[in-house]
């Protein structure tokens, strides 16, 4: 099983950002923190460490369950959320590029397809919907476009 994984080529994880989330989610999540405004929220000692901690692993507290492959075995390690071996892995395709254009401008193009693991199944198995309304293979694509401006600004653009 595992031999029959490794050959298929279709499952991403990354330490450094969380492949489950699209760039709206992620962003949305960014906005929800509590604001330096808020100091309240800020002195407390569990907020500070559970902003270290999210910094030092970022994609093993909130992922998304339901595009996450392994989830079932990142559940077995429930009392761990920080730590480095907690990966949620992705089954999709991952397709990175940086196409160069005539002002040279230096752009990055990303695109990112995730598969639901929730119903998953051949194409002329399974069909349809299940009671909870979960969709049969479903995909969630995603196309990223990132423009790295002169002075370190960059403008990132995401559809999904």
């Amino acid at each position: 099983m595992i031999n029959k994984i490794q050959s298929e080529r279709a499952f991403y994880f990354s330490y450094d950002i969380d492949l489950t989330k699209n760039v709206q989610r992620t962003l949305k999540d960014i906005h929800t923190l509590p604001s330096e405004s808020n100091t309240e929220d800020l002195s407390n000692s569990k907020y500070k460490n559970n902003q270290l901690m999210r910094d030092a692993y970022p994609n093993s507290v909130e992922y998304i369950p339901h595009f996450a492959f392994n989830d079932q075995l990142l559940k077995e390690f429930q009392g761990l959320e920080y730590s480095p071996f907690r990966v949620p892995c992705i089954f999709g395709y991952v397709f990175l590029s940086s196409p160069v254009f005539k002002s040279g401008a230096k752009t990055d193009f990303s695109l990112i397809s995730r598969k639901d693991c929730r119903r998953p199944g051949r194409r002329f198995i399974t069909r349809g919907l299940d009671p909870e309304g979960n969709a049969a293979n479903f995909v969630e694509t995603e196309h990223i476009f990132v423009h790295n401006k002169e002075g370190g600004q960059m403008t990132v653009a995401s559809f999904v």
